[in-house]
Formats: C-alpha cells, sequence, structure tokens
C-alpha cells in the first residue's frame, strides 16, 4: 500500500464534507436535488405500473392488425367472387351450350328424336337403331356405361339405314355438327339385294355419344 494513502483519504474526506456542507447551506441545490431524486424515483416506479398496461396495448395493435389482413383477404375474396360471377352471366349462353353437348345424363331419347329428324331430312330410312343398356334409376352392376379417366361416360349407338349416297353423306354431316358431343367410330355403305332382287345402298353407322358421369341417374 502506498504511504500517501491516508494523506489522499483526508483530502478527499474534507471534499466530501465541503459538498454535504454547501448542501446544507445552498436550499437552492437542495430543492434541485430531491426535485431530481423525486422525478428519478416516480420514473423508476411508473415504469413498472405501467409496463402491463403497455404489454396489452401492444397486444390489442397486434391484434387490430391481424383483423385487418383478415379483413383485406376477405375483401379480395368477395371482389373475385362479384367478377366471378359477372363472368358467369357474360358466358351463360355458352354454358347452356356446353350442357347441351356434355349433359348430365345420357339424354337418349334427346338423341333419338335428333336421329329421327335427320332421317326424314336426308330422306333415308332407319332399318335399325340399337344403344347400349341405360341405368335409369338404382344401381345394378350389370350396366356399367364405358367412362374414362377425364370423368365422362360413353354410350355406344349404332344405326343401319337404306338410301341414296348423296343422302348418306348429307346425313352423316348433320350428325356431326349437332350440339351433342358424340364420336363416330364405323362408317360404312355397302350394297345389298332388296326382297324384291333391286340392289340397295346400306349405310352403318357406329359412335359414341358422351355425358358426364354420375353415380345415379
Amino acid at each position: 500500500m502506498r504511504p500517501n494513502w491516508r494523506n489522499q483519504y483526508l483530502r478527499y474526506k474534507s471534499y466530501m464534507m465541503n459538498v454535504v456542507q454547501r448542501y446544507k447551506d445552498r436550499t437552492d441545490i437542495k430543492v434541485y436535488l430531491e426535485i431530481l431524486l423525486s422525478l428519478a424515483t416516480i420514473s423508476v416506479f411508473s415504469v413498472f405500473a405501467l409496463r402491463p398496461t403497455l404489454l396489452t396495448i401492444a397486444e390489442l395493435i397486434k391484434e387490430i392488425d391481424s383483423k385487418r389482413q383478415v379483413v383485406e383477404q376477405l375483401d379480395a375474396k368477395i371482389q373475385n367472387i362479384s367478377r366471378s360471377q359477372i363472368l358467369m352471366d357474360q358466358e351463360r349462353n355458352r354454358l347452356i351450350l356446353l350442357e347441351t353437348a356434355v349433359p348430365k345424363n345420357s339424354s337418349t331419347e334427346d338423341f333419338i328424336r335428333q336421329l329421327e329428324g335427320l332421317s326424314t331430312k336426308n330422306n333415308l330410312v332407319v332399318r335399325n337403331l340399337t344403344l347400349d343398356p341405360i341405368l335409369v334409376r338404382g344401381t345394378n352392376p350389370d350396366i356399367i356405361p364405358a367412362s374414362n379417366s377425364e370423368g365422362y361416360n360413353r354410350i355406344t349407338f349404332k344405326i343401319t339405314a337404306i338410301g341414296e349416297y348423296q343422302n348418306f353423306v348429307d346425313f352423316v354431316k348433320d350428325l356431326e355438327s349437332l350440339r351433342r358431343a358424340l364420336q363416330l367410330t364405323v362408317i360404312n355403305i355397302s350394297k345389298q339385294t332388296d326382297s324384291n332382287d333391286q340392289e340397295v345402298l346400306i349405310l352403318q353407322l357406329e359412335g359414341q355419344l358422351i355425358y358426364l358421369q354420375q353415380n345415379n341417374q
């Protein structure tokens, strides 16, 4: 230890005593110091007292921001729905045509009436018309229409008719021009002799009708 430590101690002690003495003599310093200490004390206690309130306010602000985002998402969905409705109204006529082209059920009775009209128009005599078995109601494991992975069913139809060659051509064109979606797989024209020993032209058509898959029709 240094030998002059006692002198330094006495010197610092005198400084402290002078400060204390001036603090006692100067009332203005005493007042200012007390005010500063009071403000510091109040600040410290205010922080601890206000902390729960500040935390609550922060949570409320966070919750408000989250709900604002939800409201914005809902507004965007509402706008999308409105645009979809407008688009659907604009394309309603096309949707009707689409339902006619690919109906929800087989609608074979409509197709048969169309065939009758086309055969009359083109002066054909339909000798035979067959279609695959059709399930009208319920379930039957023996009647399962041909389907594919795209969700469509197919019904095979076969037509045999008598007429002239050009009438056959016009009939096939009209058949392919129907709004109903179908696919012709066989077109065959042959010559046969009828019961009166006269040669006639025979048209043999085979194709498939397309409609949407449904469990029960």
